[in-house]
């Protein structure tokens, strides 16, 4: 990188504290969306309203840093209660993201003075600009402030408790993208710019310095086969770690640093990430599917009989299991179908002291077979029903990404494919109603579909969004519109008892209080609905097998 483009780089670290509160989630997967990161400065008796979101910001390359546990004035306590607070949220944070380490502090209040600089055994990350959203909850005011007042280098305070904070703050990025700003965390914004965070001091920005080293790239992943063997090769930038897994899960402080070649088997998955900090300084996580080895791996497919192997290699044979053993130790030699079964189907091709490697899939009495999906999972049987009666298909061979989220285009393709199914399917009228609905895309009659009996209305600007995230309000919304649809009678009734049912949208409380009442859509634990929330492929396939019964 040149001096001049050094130079050139603009950086600003937008800052949450508070959280995780109802939006955080929708915030995470915005900021993902846009390539966007932030720090989260946690409070750790936030963290049981939804632990899991905190491991959705580690794995994304967010920053998890402490706001102590209860938020208090730090320096009303003593040395001994300050180390306390911290200790008790380090341990908190810890557990909900699985690893060990420590954690940069926000002081509640920017409360600070050198009695708690000497205690916390950390830096404080103060701020340069303060939103005050807290005081002026509305999203175009969120908008205005950043916008026109940020400043490279600044460390941006906001709330993600916030709705507003949460509306206004994604729109600031799109802004500041097109400004030619890099939205990134903490730890990236001083290590770009040359500058050490050090313990027992307090920070407020990163001024430009002319210096930017730029950030972490993707490692590269290389596979070379030779001698009966397949061994992968990994490399990145000078100056980082290589942590990875070969079983396709998130590389995380717990997993491999890469030192030398590793073995390799066809089937598995290589996950591999770069990282100077992994908790906020680190690239995007590379995964690659091993196809190739000193063997080829059986082919399978579904016969009517049973799974069917075919070995594609000029010698040897298949070996399998199905009590979940090892093929390649305690493999029974494939002669004909296997049986369909709930469980676990594992397969290699054997020549000699060569194997493929072992396959490892998921077999269902309903003669389906998935990659990603097991039947310990708690969607397996809903999942497994929905593709068995055509409702869903995979996004690749025997592929669901049961933990992909939803969009417009998909929910109301599967309830177009309910329609289908129950024989109550009515053509639309051959005219796409969007403005961004095109004819012949996938989701084009579906669409139009759905159009015709009222079961959307799209946005009031002429869209349908068909590639945006569907939220839990909008799918009960056109549930509760395809029931009535079908002349489904159903109370007018908008009572629930959520705690959150304020944060339901007016125009979707009675179909939430429906499809909640007809036991089709459900909370989200501790008597939370998240009406903002999106639903996972596992999630829409459970609603859908549950409303293809009740239509029954």
């Amino acid at each position: 990188m040149t001096a001049s483009a050094e130079a050139s780089s603009k950086l600003i670290a937008l800052t949450f504290d508070d959280g995780p509160g109802t939006y955080t989630a929708e915030l995470v997967e915005g900021l993902n969306q846009r390539g966007a990161k932030a720090t989260f400065f946690i409070q750790g008796q936030s963290v049981k309203k939804d632990p899991d979101v905190l491991q959705l910001m580690y794995d994304s390359g967010h920053q998890v840093a402490s706001h102590t546990y209860d938020h208090p004035y730090m320096t009303s306590l003593t040395s001994a209660q300050i180390k306390e607070q911290l200790k008790k949220t380090r341990d908190t944070l810890n557990a909900a993201i699985g690893v060990e380490q420590e954690y940069l502090l926000r002081p509640p209040y920017g409360d600070i003075n050198s009695t708690v600089l000497q205690a916390i055994g950390t830096a404080a990350i103060i701020w340069s600009y303060d939103t005050n959203d807290w005081r002026d909850p509305d999203a175009k005011i969120v908008y205005n402030r950043l916008v026109k007042e940020i400043k490279d280098g600044d460390i941006v305070l906001l709330h993600d408790t916030l709705k507003s904070t949460v509306d206004g703050v994604l729109a600031v990025v799109d802004k500041l993208q097109e400004m030619g700003y890099e939205l990134i965390t903490v730890n990236e914004l001083f290590r770009r710019r040359g500058m050490s965070i050090s313990k027992g001091k307090q920070y407020f920005s990163c001024r430009p310095n002319g210096t930017d080293k730029g950030a972490v790239a993707e490692p590269r992943l290389s596979v070379k086969i030779g001698q009966g063997k397949a061994l992968a090769y990994l490399s990145a930038q000078p100056g980082v770690k290589i942590y990875y897994t070969t079983d396709g899960s998130q590389p995380d402080a717990n997993s491999k640093v890469y030192k030398e070649a590793f073995p390799v088997m066809v089937g598995q998955t290589v996950c591999a990430v770069a990282a100077y900090n992994l908790n906020g300084d680190r690239s995007a996580t590379i995964k690659k599917y091993i196809d190739e080895g000193p063997l080829s791996a059986p082919v399978i497919s579904q016969g009517e009989q049973g799974v069917i192997l075919k070995n594609t290699n000029t010698a040897g044979e298949i070996r399998y299991t199905t009590d979940g053993t090892s093929s390649v130790t305690n493999g029974k030699t494939y002669r004909a179908p296997i049986p369909y079964f709930n469980g676990t189907l594992r397969y290699c091709a054997v020549d000699g002291e060569s194997t493929s490697g072992e396959q490892i899939i998921t077999v269902s009495a309903r003669g389906n077979l998935f990659w990603d999906i097991s039947t310990k999972d708690w969607y397996f049987n809903n999942m497994d029903r929905a593709v068995a009666l055509g409702l869903l298909n995979g996004v690749a061979q025997f592929r669901m990404e049961p933990e992909t989220n939803v969009t417009r285009g998909m929910f109301v393709t599967l309830l177009y494919r309910l329609a289908q199914r129950k024989g109550s399917l009515t053509s639309g009228g051959g005219v796409v109603r969007f403005s961004d609905v095109s004819q012949g895309m996938w989701y084009s009659a579906a669409v139009e579909w759905a159009a015709k009996n009222q079961v959307v209305n799209g946005f009031e600007d002429g869209t349908f969004r068909p590639d945006e995230t569907i939220t839990r309000e909008q799918m009960c919304t056109m549930m509760y519109r395809y029931l009535d649809s079908q002349g489904v009678a159903m109370a007018n009734s908008s009572g629930m008892n959520y705690t959150d049912v304020g944060e339901i949208s007016s125009w979707a409380r009675i179909s939430v209080a429906q499809m909640t009442k007809l036991g089709l859509v459900n909370g989200m634990g501790n008597n939370i609905f998240a009406p903002k929330r999106t639903a996972t492929r596992a999630e829409a396939a459970t609603i859908l097998v549950r409303l293809y019964d009740f239509l029954q």
